[in-house]
């Protein structure tokens, strides 16, 4: 009985480091990807409700593969929208995501990445898929490649 505890806990603990981390402030989500000369990654969710949302985070952001990409190339922004009282944003937290969620989600649900460029330009964005941590982020690397194309068109 202990041992299957400990295991339990060893999973849970496990999950949460790979857990995905991000900005709530917009503002500072953008400084921080221009300073650093990343990519945003907007992610659009409601984590204490939405199944599809829920089904992501297990199945691609809360993987080492996706944790370790968006490490080295993005700047992740959480825009949630929880409905349990428990996990209740403030009011203002609220209301920035409301006015993210109508600037920047294009299909008007979640889960939805949305991959901006350092002008926020968006370059492509990802609704719910059973996609793998790999095809997921080949999803990601392929709007980055197009970014790239179009800069060096322009010179």
């Amino acid at each position: 009985m202990q041992r299957k505890i400990l295991v339990i806990i060893l999973l849970f603990s496990l999950s949460s480091i790979f857990a995905l981390n991000g900005f709530t402030n917009f503002d500072k989500a953008y400084e921080s990807a221009k300073a650093n000369h990343k990519y945003m990654l907007m992610i659009f969710q409601g984590s204490d409700w939405c199944t599809y949302c829920m089904s992501t985070e297990k199945k691609v952001w809360s993987t080492e593969a996706f944790d370790s990409f968006v490490k080295e190339n993005c700047v992740v922004i959480n825009v949630d929208f929880p409905k349990l009282k428990k996990n209740k944003l403030p009011e203002e937290q609220h209301e920035k995501n409301k006015k993210l969620f109508k600037e920047y989600n294009s299909i008007g649900g979640v889960p939805l990445a949305v991959l901006l460029d350092e002008n926020c330009k968006v370059l492509g964005s990802i609704p719910y898929s059973d996609f793998t941590p790999e095809e997921y982020i080949s999803k990601l690397k392929s709007f980055m490649t197009k970014k790239s194309v179009e800069s060096s068109e322009k010179n």
